[in-house]
């Protein structure tokens, strides 16, 4: 198997900036492409494609199963063993693609819509590709190939969104939306099989796969469970409170979970395959998580309280007046901004010290605490009150979190792991104490950039007086470091 030179190895700073450009990068271009589609593309269109959206998303677990974390982790599978792994995901796509365009006749039947015939094989054919490509890909990110990955990604995307609005120009409709999925995944594929050299061998594929199986095992039912408490609001919002509340509700979640996205998940796809080689150090891995969940917590602190305090501009300002139902939804769910952002690193952790089993009750514990915080937001009968809930319920989670963490990972309590946030919490308070009396202007922008602003200010002035602007210096390139002020660096 090809391997990165471990004379020159990868930094996990390395890894995460070129994971980050590449994830901006196609953040961009998805929204400039979808500004064009958009006004070639009708509502129903994205509507048809929305609908069976929704049940790929719950194939792709299948599709998963925790297998390319699973090859990432295990540093003894030799060259025949991933190529047998990798069979055996051909197997499992075939079989996904088949039961998919079986399943696509229960559609037709359901929304009466004969479309749903030809959509359904369409999309199940991007969700084999996706299931053929997760040991590529596994042995590309354990091979620490970050840059080849990330090209390869951009170049994708960038050739996709191109095929997706020629068809979209010559009248293709919703076609244009379902081979830019099947082109991004027809070159993804092909792009990273031709880097790995995998070879499909005619044999049993057994042996190889139960070397995995017991990570992979827990990490799919991790996963499972997951997909089902996390959709759960949704489902039921839509059931109880009709499809406005929902829609309301539907949006203020999406939004919120944006800086989650777009911070925590630049990080995240570095950190198994740089930390997996110290598995069985945890002070090593501690350490390396203290840093990034610092880091995060820095930045999350100011992002959540302008969203909680600027809740309305924010909401009316990107969707139009016409959202103000979304208002206070996105306003209570901001409370947990700062916790899903630090949260959202522990899954990584538990993969690259061999713990998913802890991982998975972890979710089941977690599973029960969200279920629990949407009844009772249910029971007092409103979106609002939902959202009030479900942020707690993200709240008790991270704290859930945390004390498996320390008691799985790293033999620490709990309290020793979250004392480093202290400086966060005082940088948190005095925001808030002072954003509380700035009024909301009629000009909504203007009302957004004065308490953005202030924010901004007090957040900075907080930054120095507990140094912990040194946490931000720290992940800057070290060029750029020597070029700050002695005072900064030390």
């Amino acid at each position: 198997m090809q391997t990165e030179n471990n004379s020159n190895p990868v930094s996990l700073k390395k890894a995460t900036i070129i994971n980050a450009t590449s994830k901006y990068a196609t953040v961009i271009l998805g929204l400039l492409f979808s500004a064009v589609l958009s006004r070639l593309l009708s509502p129903e269109d994205y509507g048809i494609v929305a609908v069976v959206t929704v049940f790929t998303n719950f194939f792709s677990l299948f599709a998963d199963m925790g297998i390319g974390t699973a090859v990432i982790q295990n540093k003894r599978l030799s060259d025949d063993d991933e190529n047998r792994i990798f069979t055996f995901t051909l197997y499992v796509g075939i079989a996904l693609f088949v039961l998919f365009s079986m399943f696509s006749i229960l559609l037709v039947k359901i929304y009466e819509n004969t479309v749903y015939y030809v959509v359904g094989p369409l999309l199940g054919i991007s969700l084999a590709l996706t299931t053929f490509n997760m040991v590529p890909n596994a042995r590309l990110m354990k091979s620490k190939k970050f840059l080849l990955v990330a090209i390869r990604t951009i170049l994708s995307a960038v050739l996709g969104y191109i095929a997706a609005v020629v068809i979209a120009f010559l009248g293709g409709k919703y076609y244009a939306i379902i081979f830019q999925s099947i082109i991004t995944a027809l070159i993804t594929f092909l792009w990273n099989w031709k880097s790995t050299n995998l070879r499909f061998q005619f044999c049993s594929v057994i042996n190889s796969v139960k070397k995995i199986w017991g990570f992979s095992s827990y990490q799919f039912g991790f996963n499972f469970v997951n997909y089902f408490s996390r959709n759960l609001d949704n489902l039921l919002t839509g059931y109880f409170f009709g499809d406005k509340m929902l829609g309301y509700y539907d949006k203020a979640y999406k939004l919120m979970r944006y800086p989650v996205d777009n911070l925590t998940n630049v990080i995240t796809p570095s950190i198994q395959p740089i930390l997996s080689d110290h598995q069985d150090d945890s002070r090593y891995v501690m350490e390396k998580y203290n840093k990034m969940a610092k880091f995060l917590a820095v930045i999350a602190v100011y992002i959540g309280c302008v969203c909680f305090f600027a809740s309305k501009e924010i909401i009316l300002l990107y969707f139009g007046r016409q959202w103000e139902g979304a208002v206070l939804s996105f306003h209570y769910l901001s409370i947990s901004l700062v916790f899903q952002i630090i949260g959202g690193l522990s899954g990584s952790i538990y993969q690259c010290v061999n713990k998913t089993k802890q991982m998975f009750w972890s979710g089941i514990i977690g599973s029960l605490i969200t279920v629990a915080s949407i009844m009772v937001g249910i029971w007092f009968g409103s979106i609002e009150m939902l959202s009030l809930c479900y942020a707690i319920g993200f709240i008790l989670n991270f704290v859930k979190s945390q004390w498996f963490l320390g008691h799985f990972c790293f033999n620490e309590s709990v309290f020793k792991l979250t004392a480093i946030y202290i400086p966060d919490v005082v940088i948190l308070v005095a925001m808030s104490a002072i954003l509380y009396f700035v009024p909301t202007l009629d000009n909504l922008l203007l009302s957004l950039l004065l308490k953005a602003g202030i924010g901004f200010g007090i957040y900075f002035i907080m930054l120095l007086l507990t140094k912990e602007y040194k946490t931000i210096v720290s992940v800057l390139p070290e060029k750029l470091q020597k070029k700050l002020p002695q005072w900064m660096r030390g």
